[in-house]
């Protein structure tokens, strides 16, 4: 079942994150600013950097061979 706006709402007020006034041009609409989220981010969110699953391979003579 997909989560309503209020749901959503509810659940990140549990992390700080409330709804702001946010102009947009000559208009205004409710929203967040995604600095807002940087705190949850940083705790609950892996960090970005992947280890490469390979590992360096160099050859003797640098050069490239088919094989």
């Amino acid at each position: 079942m997909p989560m309503s706006a209020r749901q959503l709402s509810n659940r990140l007020r549990e992390f700080g994150i409330v709804s702001n006034t946010i102009r947009l041009g000559a208009t205004t609409a409710k929203g967040y600013m995604f600095t807002d989220f940087g705190d949850a981010f940083n705790r609950y969110l892996p960090s970005t950097t992947v280890a490469s699953v390979t590992t360096t391979q160099t050859m003797d003579d640098g050069a490239l061979r088919v094989t």
